[in-house]
């Protein structure tokens, strides 16, 4: 089936059921995901220039904001990251913020509409908002 796992109800399992169900056959490409939703535990990915993958997908691979670096491919992918990340700091003219490496040690990138509070429950987990997490 589709939509009994971890995503099921998301994004990840809302397109698979329309491509899979409600789609004719062959009316859509699968693609390769080395390049496409990389998630970085593909042995046949491991050869890949990281540059060349058009979507990361950090799920096994921690997100780059978790300050949680991996190995192999997945550190080569949070680097890439923060190469990108530090590009558009360059574009903002704000401080290039170094790969932080310490779990939860997050800076975001500092401009001035910036509100810090938008950040607080992504860095530290919904637990660590003042209303909890949302419920459904």
């Amino acid at each position: 089936g589709i939509g009994y796992s971890w995503g099921g109800e998301t994004f990840q399992g809302v397109v698979p059921f329309y491509f899979r169900k409600k789609t004719p056959p062959g009316s859509f490409k699968v693609v390769d995901n080395c390049y496409w939703n990389n998630m970085g535990d593909s042995p046949a990915c491991l050869d890949k220039d990281i540059a060349d993958v058009q979507v990361f997908h950090f799920t096994v691979c921690q997100k780059p904001w978790y300050c949680m670096p991996g190995e192999d491919v997945c550190l080569e992918a949070q680097k890439f990251w923060w190469h990108i990340r530090n590009g558009i700091e360059v574009d903002l003219n704000v401080h290039q913020t170094p790969m932080c490496t310490s779990k939860y040690d997050y800076v975001p990138i500092s401009f001035k509409e910036q509100v810090p509070s938008l950040y607080k429950g992504v860095q530290h987990g919904c637990q660590a908002l003042e209303k909890g997490c949302a419920r459904f």
